[in-house]
């Protein structure tokens, strides 16, 4: 089943009908031309309402990535960043084939930890230096 992002603008189809209905009613037009431009004009109205629907391609990905945030500011204790740190360890070990794993830091700037990788290697401590005085998520999503 096709998915779009405005499904009900596809109530619009309803006026196809219509169409056909003041399109064939022209009596100084042969039929066939009538018919004719009926036609042509249902599948231009047609094409522009599921264009305005905005069909959702579903194609199969064989691939995804993910990318962990993690917050290195002073506010965040020694003990939530080491089991944060954990958390991203079992991510990696339980990850599904083809899946590229990231890791960013941040406190009031930002830096790549590790890079996007299908085996990343992440270790127990930060190796970036960011300044710990403040925290900005905002700079780590930007990166």
């Amino acid at each position: 089943m096709p998915e779009f992002t405005y499904p009900l603008t596809l109530w619009w189809l309803a006026l196809v009908p219509s169409v056909w209905w003041f399109g064939t009613r022209r009596r100084n037009l042969p039929k066939w031309r009538s018919l004719t431009g009926s036609a042509l004009r249902s599948v231009a109205l047609v094409a522009i309402i599921i264009a305005l629907a905005g069909p959702i391609s579903k194609g199969a990905s064989t691939s995804s990535n993910s990318v962990f945030v993690l917050d290195t500011s002073a506010s965040i204790s020694t003990e939530i960043f080491a089991r944060s740190i954990e958390f991203v360890n079992n991510a990696v070990a339980d990850k599904p084939p083809r899946t590229g794993i990231g890791m960013v830091v941040f406190g009031a700037s930002a830096a790549v930890e590790h890079a996007v990788s299908e085996a990343p290697v992440i270790s127990d401590d930060v190796q970036s230096f960011v300044d710990t005085g403040a925290t900005d998520i905002g700079a780590a999503i930007e990166l």
